[in-house]
């Protein structure tokens, strides 16, 4: 570099191997992209967000499938998936059972997991999901499932109603 190939205002510059000052080209200013799904809010659950769950498998909690598209390339995608649950029927045996949330990509498992349990019939539960997961470019779909995991006096294979009383969504990647 010299004074006929003086760096443009703003350019960064940097060392060689040599020990050489260089231009080095201007990082693209990144942006985030961030989809945004919410459903509920205030007031008891929706009949039309009822599911029942149990301990002999996982059931999709209704309405949490959602679709992020991810651009060429595959990003890094930040997560965050917030459900209110309400407990709504008494299974029979009269436990207050383990109950998990956990998060699927594309029908597959992560290792995003959260378990609480049932306080007592009619009571809540919340549910946070937090991760960041690399995605392949295209579609890709993220959902909860639950599952009771511990009976803890809850009859074997009883199914407790649930209802979705809120969910969001956040997933985000840096472009």
């Amino acid at each position: 570099m010299n004074s006929s190939t003086a760096p443009s205002s703003g350019q960064t510059l940097g060392v060689d191997a040599s020990g050489n000052v260089i231009t080095i080209p201007n990082a693209a200013t990144a942006s985030v992209s961030t989809q945004e799904v919410s459903i509920g809010g205030s007031g008891p659950a929706q009949s039309s967000n009822k599911f029942d769950v149990n301990d002999t498998g996982w059931t999709t909690v209704k309405n949490s499938n959602q679709t992020v598209i991810v651009p060429a390339g595959g990003r890094a995608v930040f997560i965050n998936f917030m459900l209110g649950i309400d407990y709504i029927s008494n299974p029979p045996g009269g436990g207050g059972g383990y109950y998990t949330a956990k998060l699927y990509i594309d029908g597959v498992a992560t290792n995003v997991f959260l378990t609480a349990q049932e306080p007592t019939y009619g009571a809540q539960a919340q549910f946070s999901l937090s991760t960041v997961k690399a995605l392949t470019e295209g579609s890709h779909t993220i959902e909860v499932r639950m599952s009771r995991t511990y009976n803890n006096g809850t009859t074997a294979g009883a199914e407790m109603t649930c209802a979705m009383m809120s969910m969001s969504l956040n997933s985000s990647y840096i472009n």
